[in-house]
């Protein structure tokens, strides 16, 4: 994989490369500054995604008249025991030139070796994603080269079959399978989250020998995405729940507080029994009320449930009873969303492959349905009974749903057959 990348911009051209691995827990990024004339106030940033972090994440040149290099180290947080979805580091460059803004970006690959190792395959897993190529299978050290050596062969890893597991968190593994009879490989393995990074690298290695890979089988799993749903669905209503409990505590806080300063107020001063104790318990549910929503402030639900449903009214419609919403509304029911995701899911499984056309496709204003009904209204003029008989010999979404979950169970059930008997 490529760990270098040049971008020009007018003025300055930023080149990044990773170098080899010295340590297996940290990997040395390199930016060079290459300027074309005198630069004031460049700022680089490099970041990377949790749990990859970089010491320093930023650079600060008060002049730059020259080639530069800077340099961070790419490690581990230890307090963020998650698997790394990503390899990829982006460097920004931000200067001044002729008293305004400019922006340079550029992105690096780091080594694989950084953030996965060898580990023993397993044969059962939870979770099963099967990818058909084109060409014939490419042996599993061929694709993973930095990866092959003693530990390869001690773990019992070999050209047909793989075990790979995040080093920050060793216990979450994944194992790859080649077909034998058939141009396939399937990954396999007990966390989503884990087999996320293995399957992006496995298909960019495969396309960069010139293989074209689609998925097969069923709809990619989504247990754990909907559990997140659910979890994260309870914990907005009980935010909701305990905004309404703040707002009753502190109207008890104030009401307190002005019996206190009225009885000071008199000139016969009266005994206080009990309020001390009560204002005291009140502040106290204040502060924990507070420190309770803070920590279950965990909303995306409201960014991501709009753009499913645009996606499902516009480029994934089937229908002209798919309307876009013109309102966004707090989540309360996640039965819903999770149904919509689902659809979603589904729809680019059945009419896509694994990565957009290269082409630049425009999308229709006009949908699917409202087309197909539009010509219809076109062509039968004559009079509304023949116009509604034509309609119902369009096929309905369910039957076409109906047809593909069927040829999905056929072809996953043949995938299992297949790989039990040619692998194990």
């Amino acid at each position: 994989m490529a760990a270098l990348q040049m971008t020009e911009g007018h003025e300055l051209t930023m080149t990044v490369r990773a170098l080899p691995l010295t340590d297996p827990s940290e990997c040395r990024l390199v930016v060079r500054l290459s300027p074309s004339m005198a630069l004031n106030n460049v700022q680089v940033t490099v970041t990377a995604a949790p749990p990859l972090a970089a010491v320093p994440a930023s650079h600060h040149l008060p002049s730059l008249c020259e080639a530069v290099e800077v340099s961070s180290l790419v490690m581990f947080l230890s307090t963020h025991a998650v698997p790394v979805l990503s390899l990829d580091v982006s460097v920004v460059a931000v200067y001044v030139s002729h008293n305004s803004a400019r922006v340079l970006q550029a992105t690096a690959v780091l080594p694989t070796a950084l953030v996965l190792q060898n580990v023993a395959p397993s044969k059962q897993a939870e979770y099963r994603i099967t990818l058909s190529v084109t060409q014939p299978v490419v042996p599993l050290g061929q694709l993973f080269p930095e990866l092959t050596g003693e530990q390869w062969e001690q773990v019992g890893c070999s050209e047909t079959v793989v075990g790979l597991a995040h080093r920050s968190v060793p216990t979450l593994s994944t194992t790859v399978v080649t077909g034998k009879g058939e141009p396939r490989y399937r990954v396999q393995g007990d966390s989503t989250a884990a087999m996320c990074l293995v399957v992006s690298q496995l298909i960019a290695r495969l396309e960069a020998r010139h293989t074209s890979v689609t998925f097969l089988g069923a709809t990619p799993p989504t247990t754990p995405l909907l559990a997140a749903v659910d979890r994260h669905v309870e914990l907005r209503n009980q935010i909701n729940q305990l905004q309404e409990k703040l707002g009753q505590q502190t109207t008890q806080y104030r009401a307190i507080q002005r019996r206190l300063l009225s009885k000071l107020r008199e000139k016969t001063v009266l005994p206080l029994v009990g309020l001390d104790r009560i204002l005291a318990d009140t502040h106290r549910q204040i502060v924990e009320t507070s420190y309770t929503i803070e920590d279950t402030s965990l909303g995306w639900e409201e960014v991501c449930e709009p753009g499913v449903n645009y996606l499902l009214s516009t480029s994934l419609a089937k229908s002209v009873r798919d309307h876009q919403r013109t309102a966004v509304d707090a989540l309360c029911d996640p039965a819903r969303f999770k149904k919509h995701i689902t659809v979603a899911l589904d729809r680019v499984m059945a009419g896509t492959g694994v990565r957009p056309r290269e082409e630049p496709r425009g999308v229709s204003p006009i949908m699917e349905g409202e087309e197909d009904r539009a010509s219809a209204s076109q062509t039968l003029r004559r009079g509304s009974g023949d116009k509604q008989a034509y309609l119902k010999l369009l096929p309905t979404r369910e039957t076409l749903q109906a047809n593909e979950e069927s040829r999905n169970l056929g072809s996953q059930k043949e995938d299992d057959d297949e790989f039990n008997e040619a692998v194990w």
